[in-house]
């Protein structure tokens, strides 16, 4: 007599046997993770962006961002136990940011000043490490990932609103560059700089493509696009260089890699409508950003001053190859050759100088491993529709926040931020539920 074959399938991971498997052959589903840690991460994301803190003082007694990030830590760690997990176990593709941390730490002796590196590794660094752990670690669902990407979607349109609106009413920024009025940023520590409000929403405005593609139903598109819209004029609204730069190469990207047939074209022409509209953009908008390709023409001389300090980066990193000066320790000799207090504004010349060649490849090898990660996603779910789509839809939009970012970097001192290693840990949750569904068929 044969024996019975389970065929019941449980909506709450319950286990189950695939047909034709007797039941004493069943494969067991490792039961459903908490949604407990998502809902905590989404908090710490929201309190990362916003920094309620510093409307509301009270709350910054209550150190809310370590608050929330430390519940969500040990939620996740709770539920691996319950679940029968290994707590020490790491998400696929975080070895190298392990690695990367673990060199700060040994590189730190040598630090030209060790009590500096320790300081920035405990306050900034190791927390970023943390959230990309975190975050490769909790979002294990489709619908998980979808959520945290209207989250985001939801707060770049805030911070896009008040960007438009301090360039609406005069706000400016205290303490500017002469002869170039900018913004103030969003009261937060991570946008507080219209450079840094750029860089942000440039991370965002992928995403919230990525949503406009996912979704069918009209009145959705037509909220995501206004969205885009207000994320994109925000950006302008800073006055970043490298912010405008960052949204166009983001923009001729997505066409040329997603647009197909009269999409494309349009999508070209809506590119090139840009960049004409802004030579008639208020103030001197189109001479700003000209100075990219004409350094020596930036009246405020910051593009001098930029041009310099990374000349005085390479001589650092000339002179300590292999280990750099200690993490986050670059402007102290950067400060000794040109004079002023500075630090060099490239993420890859700043790793370098810190962290030494070896420092840099770790972090390239994180970088590139999350947008490899993406590539190999896309190429396995190319041509499949339905629900598997939605996927890849997301990690198509997460692609172009890296390189959002790859370009961005070009121009900022964001290497130990929380910037790219968020984006890095929803780029290694996507391919890790891309693994699972493939696994379960």
């Amino acid at each position: 007599m044969q024996e019975p074959v389970l065929t019941a399938v449980s909506r709450r991971g319950a286990p189950r046997a695939r047909a034709g498997v007797p039941w004493w052959g069943r494969e067991e589903r490792t039961p459903r993770s908490s949604a407990v840690p998502v809902f905590a991460l989404g908090a710490f994301t929201f309190v990362l962006l916003t920094a309620p803190q510093t409307t509301f003082p009270v709350l910054a007694t209550l150190r809310i961002a370590l608050l929330t990030a430390g519940f969500a830590i040990a939620a996740h760690l709770v539920d691996r136990l319950a679940r029968g997990q290994s707590v020490l176990a790491l998400p696929r593709g975080t070895l190298p940011a392990l690695l990367l941390g673990l060199w700060a730490i040994a590189t730190t002796p040598i630090s030209v000043w060790p009590g500096g590196s320790v300081e920035l590794f405990r306050d900034l660094f190791v927390k970023s490490l943390l959230v990309l752990w975190l975050i490769a670690g909790v979002v294990d669902t489709t619908r998980r990932l979808r959520g945290l990407f209207w989250l985001l979607s939801g707060l770049g349109a805030m911070l896009a609103v008040t960007a438009l609106r301090n360039f609406a009413t005069g706000k400016h920024l205290e303490g500017g560059a002469p002869g170039l009025e900018r913004i103030a940023g969003f009261d937060a520590p991570l946008t507080a700089n219209p450079n840094d409000l750029a860089l942000v929403l440039n991370l965002l405005l992928p995403l919230t493509l990525a949503l406009f593609h996912a979704h069918k139903r009209w009145s959705v598109r037509a909220l995501l696009l206004g969205v885009m819209g207000l994320e994109a004029a925000g950006i302008v609204a800073t006055f970043s260089r490298a912010g405008f730069l960052t949204l166009l190469v983001v923009a001729v990207a997505h066409v040329l890699s997603t647009l197909r047939g009269a999409r494309r074209i349009w999508g070209a022409v809506g590119v090139a409508g840009a960049l004409v509209l802004v030579a008639v953009l208020p103030g001197n908008y189109g001479q700003h950003l000209g100075t990219v390709t004409d350094i020596s023409s930036d009246p405020t001389g910051s593009a001098q001053e930029r041009w310099t300090l990374m000349g005085a980066a390479l001589r650092v990193v000339v002179a300590h190859p292999v280990c750099g000066v200690g993490l986050g320790m670059n402007i102290i000799p950067i400060t000794e050759d040109v004079g002023g207090w500075r630090m060099v504004h490239n993420v890859y010349l700043q790793v370098a100088a810190d962290l030494g060649l070896v420092g840099l490849a770790l972090f390239l090898a994180l970088f590139l491993g999350c947008w490899w990660r993406l590539r190999t996603l896309l190429r396995e779910r190319a041509g499949r529709g339905g629900a598997r789509a939605g996927l890849a839809h997301l990690a198509r939009g997460l692609e172009l926040s890296l390189l959002a970012f790859a370009v961005a970097a070009l121009f900022h001192p964001a290497a130990y931020h929380f910037y790219v290693f968020y984006v890095g840990g929803l780029a290694l949750a996507a391919r890790g539920i891309h693994d699972r569904e493939a696994a379960h068929g």
